[in-house]
């Protein structure tokens, strides 16, 4: 039998399009195998320390994770992520906030389903995956203040603490310290306070103005939230220091001080993330406990906390998206969240997994039940926080 050329012309180009399409196919799974099998998987820290996080990264390398040693880039809090992350891209972003979850969505991938049902309602958000919990708390001595815990184990109403606090004043004695040396404690001090009096609407205003580069002229006199301006809030901060509930010098007051104060019984209460109140002697603790900070109005009570929440995000630019998922959720379970927040001393964020103490439990608790939670003020505008300075001494 024969063939005409013809035939044979078509049968040849049939042929060659096959082997044509098949190359083409094997080198696209070569090229993706080989992006993942040679390239080293990749964490961005931003806001958040690395070196106290060293169980995290030890599940991202073990055999459960990514398998391999991981690069880690520490991006620079005081600038702004995006510009950072264009220059260097990275598969998995760990961040503080999830109330600001819109800044992110530019560079993170939505967030499955499956795992936002794991969380509490005030946890979750569309691109970043709370990991741990830390919280800006008032600790106060449980013998002095025991008279103004409410059963629901808070100090809830803050004109009772606030007269409290004048009865307390007398010579070289204030009863409220504050580590205001530190940029981010006296950052952390006034978002409680601005919380406080603005309410949380207020606050998430303050926020948004505040990132937006405002100028603290134009800023004082803005009615923000209650009626209230920001000139109320440092005001207050100003009343207490002329009452001597704050230390005349409070602004230049460092968390080793605040410590001394309450150890020497020169105070008896202080403002402080827990990942601060970790830090403290035993001597120091076994005076305290702690608590949400008061609202100034009774309305606003719930609505919201202060609380840095250290949040997951996978990147757009992953090579790992399939992996980088796979190994979230195994974040999820009792026993890494364990080991993640035993060795940060923070809270978890899930129902079922096993709080370190009741400190990280109270604060897992006051989070699923405010209505929010928002970040402290950041302190990425060095011109703001001059201004501030200046304004308070």
């Amino acid at each position: 039998m024969s063939f005409s050329p013809l035939y044979n012309n078509n049968l040849f180009r049939k042929i060659f399009s096959i082997l044509i399409t098949a190359i083409v196919a094997i080198t696209a799974f070569i090229i993706i195998f080989n992006s993942t099998l040679f390239r080293t998987p990749s964490v961005g820290f931003y806001g958040v320390a690395p070196g106290n996080n060293s169980a995290f990264i030890e599940i991202l390398e073990s055999d459960n994770g990514y398998g391999k040693k991981i690069k880690v880039i520490e991006y620079d809090y005081n600038l702004p992520l995006f510009p950072q992350y264009k220059e260097k891209s990275v598969d998995l972003l760990f961040v503080t906030g999830v109330d600001e979850s819109n800044r992110w969505e530019k560079v993170l991938e939505p967030i499955d389903k499956s795992i936002l049902v794991r969380l509490p309602t005030t946890f979750r958000s569309k691109v970043l995956i709370p990991l741990e919990l830390d919280h800006v708390e008032l600790a106060y001595d449980k013998k002095i203040y025991g008279d103004l815990v409410e059963t629901s184990g808070v100090i809830g109403d803050f004109t009772k603490l606030e007269e409290l606090y004048k009865t307390l004043v007398r010579e070289n004695y204030y009863p409220l310290t504050i580590s205001g040396e530190n940029n981010q404690s006296l950052l952390d001090a006034i978002s409680l306070f601005s919380m406080s009096i603005l309410g949380t609407d207020g606050y998430i205003k303050l926020k948004n103005l505040l990132n937006d580069g405002i100028t603290l002229e134009k800023l004082l006199d803005r009615e923000l939230g209650n009626g209230k301006t920001f000139k109320n809030v440092l005001g207050k901060l100003k009343d207490w220091e002329t009452l001597g509930i704050l230390h005349p010098e409070w602004l230049r007051i460092s968390d080793d001080d605040s410590e001394s104060f309450l150890k020497g019984g020169l105070s008896s209460s202080v403002i402080m993330r827990l990942s601060v109140h970790r830090k403290y002697s035993t001597e120091v603790l076994r005076k305290l406990n702690e608590t949400l900070f008061p609202f100034s109005l009774d309305k606003d009570r719930g609505t919201g906390m202060i609380a840095p929440v250290y949040s997951l995000g996978i990147t757009s630019k992953s090579y790992y998206r399939k992996k980088s998922l796979e190994i979230i959720i195994s974040l999820y379970t009792n026993e890494n969240q364990r080991k993640i927040t035993y060795q940060t001393g923070l809270a978890p964020v899930t129902y079922t997994a096993e709080a370190m103490d009741k400190q990280s439990s109270n604060i897992r608790l006051w989070g699923a039940s405010s209505l929010s939670i928002s970040n402290p003020i950041k302190q990425t505008n060095s011109r703001i926080i001059k201004e501030i300075r200046e304004y308070l001494e």
